[in-house]
Parts: C-alpha cells; structure tokens; sequence
C-alpha cells in the first residue's frame, strides 16, 4: 500500500512539473506574440509617416502644434492619436508582465522622444483625456525627467 501512495505522489510530482513546464513555455509564447503585433501595430503607423505630406505635416506639429489650423490639426491629432493609442496598448502589455522588459525600455525611448517635442506636449495637454489614467500618470512622470528633444541638425 505505501508503494502505490508513493507511485502516485511520483506521478502528481511529474505532472506538476509537466503543467509548469507548459506554463512557462505559453508565457514565452505569448511575449513573442505581443512583440510581433507590436512590430506589426507601430511598424503600420510609421509606414504612414513616411508619406511626404504626412511626415511634414508630422514635423511641424511636433514642434508647434498650436501653428496648425483646420484640417492639418485634425490631421494631426489623428496621427498622434494613434500613435498614443499604440504606446497605451503597449504600456498595458507591460505593466501586465506581456512585454519582455528590454522591449518596453525601447518602446518607452521613442514614445517620450516625440512627447518630449513642444509642439507633441501642446497636443498632449488638449488630448490626455483620451487615455488610460495609469498611462496618463506614467507618462506624464516619465517626462518631467526625461532629457532628450528633437534637433533638426542631428546627423
């Protein structure tokens, strides 16, 4: 009779390091995942950026957005709409452990480079509402100490 309790025992040991196995394995999975349809989600928005009338459009809102009137604000505020919206799912991916440390360190660089750009801080102080409260304190924190602007003389 012992011999069978401890079959058994052996048997859910086994099982339990199969099941824990797997978990691990599915966690990877799902970071892969998330990394690929963020490559895919940003990749599709910085595509669109590369159209000449978008990418001036782009360059001159993130330096003085007040100067934009009509149809180019609301051109705009489209593009840097989705870009946010992005950088909010992405942030939500992190903050639930989705997104591989190193992934976010990157994505945070390029999400407070635009921000940090006068004409971007101008958009964002008319827009913020549209966002996630958590996404709204992070970023807003993250700014206040984060040094680095756009140069058009950068090489």
């Amino acid at each position: 009779m012992p011999w069978e309790a401890i079959a058994t025992a052996i048997g859910v040991i086994v099982s339990l390091i199969y099941v824990g196995i797997q978990l691990r394995q599915n966690n990877k999975n799902l970071r892969i995942a998330t990394q690929h349809a963020i490559t895919d989600s940003i990749g599709q928005t910085y595509r669109n950026l590369q159209t000449p009338g978008v990418a001036k459009l782009f360059l001159v809102g993130i330096k003085n957005f007040d100067d934009l009137e009509g149809e180019d604000s609301l051109r705009f505020s489209a593009i840097m709409g989705e870009i946010y919206r992005n950088y909010e799912d992405i942030f939500v991916q992190w903050i639930n452990n989705a997104l591989d440390e190193s992934a976010w360190k990157g994505q945070r660089s390029a999400m407070l480079d635009i921000l940090s750009q006068p004409g971007s801080r101008q958009w964002w102080k008319t827009r913020r509402h549209w966002y996630n409260e958590n996404f709204v304190n992070y970023l807003e924190t993250e700014l206040e100490t984060y040094g680095h602007t756009y140069n058009d003389n950068q090489d």
